[in-house]
């Protein structure tokens, strides 16, 4: 059996306790329930799968529920009231077990009415397969009393004996904060969530990084990590959430960012996990032309450098574009100073994006990030468990594709619940991209809550988002970005 393992973060059944009381209070504000996609890989076999939940720290399923899901096709849950019996209260984490690969996503958000006094909080991230799980994990933007931004991180265990683990901080400079080190044991298939925020040793002020180690060197951890603004209003309800990242690389793949694109700005975090110092170089490509950052110092290990695309005096010729033409992709690479690639480097990233309210005031407060992607993760194959268009009036998806290669190919777009939107022959253009978003996909019907396979004759990687649409009216951070999954090894 196949397993893809979540951190449901925070969900609807967090004790009312949490957040009525304001001095207990951790993590985001907000009562939070999750929603839970899952596309079975194979188009032949139906997925026998079985969903276990378990509450934080304890290594007893607190509901286990099995369920089929038909060759090819996807199928949603959303834990207030599928599967049937999820505890109430429950915080922890999701195993689910299938008979066929597997991809899902799980989306974290608030009741919230989606007003101005009632601002939407959304964030979403991608379950674990056997080989993403690891037993040193990184946390790449983590924060503490940051501009009113706070962070957590949330720890699986993937076994099913405790594990004791480690979690350390460095700061943005590359400081090592030993006196805020953290040592927790986590029950078998369980959960522990760290809220930064609880931690007075990293001060006020605190934005860097952390390294979560299995103290027994082997056993595989999963972790979600988000950062959060502090929801005074709906301007910043901003709710990011992503995946921790398993090992460094010396070039990392951005398929999606933007500057001044309609109003949506994105950013990058970038640190150095390994042990000896790095520079780097940032070749962003918009609108078919390159351009060039290139890091002056080395990062010492441990040390990060975060860019807002408006800053970067490189990308000012991009303001000159009109605003349709402001994203594109780019390549992250360690170098020496002056340029000549550094194959020993380690270096992460993540990719945060948000709306600052241009435009379309009512978006301001939107937010979401994802990881950046190890150059071995191009695959002619993408899922995206949940695709959505004008669900309940109010949200539809998008994706974003992109091939890094010289070489063209073309793709095909499978709707798993609506054949007749399907689309073939799809050209992506050597070092080039593609997007979609449901509402100007034709014949997809409205409504359509259900997978996307996107099938490529070259490697490709990619993103998918979702939001409230323009003309919904609705408030706050209904953005959420996952990665696009690739299959998973038999």
């Amino acid at each position: 059996m196949k397993k893809v393992r979540f951190v449901i973060l925070l969900t609807v059944f967090l004790t009312s306790l949490i957040f009525v009381v304001p001095t207990t209070a951790q993590g985001p504000a907000g009562d939070w329930v999750s929603s839970i996609h899952c596309i079975n890989q194979d188009d032949v076999n139906p997925a026998n799968i079985t969903l276990a939940f378990y509450q934080e720290n304890s290594s007893t399923a607190a509901l286990t529920y099995a369920d089929t899901i038909a060759a090819g096709k996807s199928k949603n849950y959303y834990t207030p009231t599928s599967p049937p019996g999820v505890p109430d209260p429950f915080l922890g984490s999701l195993v689910v077990s299938s008979s066929t690969p597997l991809s899902c996503t799980a989306t974290n958000s608030t009741t919230a009415a989606g007003t101005e006094v009632d601002p939407y909080r959304f964030g979403s991230t991608g379950g674990f397969n056997s080989s993403e799980a690891s037993p040193i994990m990184y946390a790449t933007q983590v924060e503490r009393n940051f501009w009113d931004w706070d962070s957590y991180i949330a720890i699986q265990n993937t076994s099913m004996d405790p594990v004791d683990v480690t979690v350390a901080y460095t700061n943005r400079y590359g400081v090592a904060f030993p006196s805020a080190t953290e040592h927790i044991t986590i029950q078998g298939q369980a959960s522990r969530i760290l809220y930064q925020e609880s931690n007075t040793a990293l001060g006020d002020g605190f934005i860097g990084s952390a390294k979560i180690t299995a103290d027994d060197g082997t056993t595989p951890l999963a972790v979600v990590q988000a950062f959060y603004n502090d929801a005074a209003d709906y301007n910043t309800a901003q709710f990011h959430a992503f995946a921790g990242a398993s090992s460094g690389g010396s070039k990392l793949l951005v398929p999606y960012l933007m500057r001044n694109y309609y109003g949506y700005n994105a950013g990058l975090m970038i640190v150095n996990v390994g042990s000896a110092a790095t520079s780097f170089k940032v070749t962003y490509t918009i609108n078919g032309s390159n351009y060039v950052y290139q890091h002056s110092v080395d990062l010492a290990p441990g040390e990060n450098k975060d860019f807002y695309l408006p800053n970067v005096t490189e990308l000012d010729p991009v303001d000159g574009l009109t605003d349709s033409l402001r994203f594109g992709y780019a390549v992250i690479e360690a170098t020496d100073t002056v340029g000549t690639p550094n194959p020993a480097g380690e270096l992460v990233a993540n990719v945060n994006q948000s709306h600052l309210g241009v435009f379309y005031p009512q978006y301001g407060g939107r937010g979401a990030s994802y990881n950046a992607f190890p150059v071995d993760a191009q695959r002619d194959t993408l899922f995206m468990p949940n695709f959505a268009r004008h669900v309940n009036g109010i949200f539809s998806s998008g994706f974003h594709v992109s091939n890094f290669s010289a070489v063209p190919g073309t793709c095909d777009i499978t709707f798993v619940d609506d054949a007749d939107a399907n689309i073939t022959g799809l050209p992506i253009l050597a070092n080039s991209y593609f997007s979609m978003y449901a509402p100007n996909i034709p014949n997809l019907d409205d409504g359509y809550n259900s997978g996307v396979v996107i099938t490529c004759t070259v490697g490709v990687i990619g993103i998918g988002n979702m939001s409230g649409d323009a003309a919904s009216g609705t408030f706050g951070d209904s953005f959420i970005q996952t990665n696009l999954q690739i299959p998973e090894v038999p």
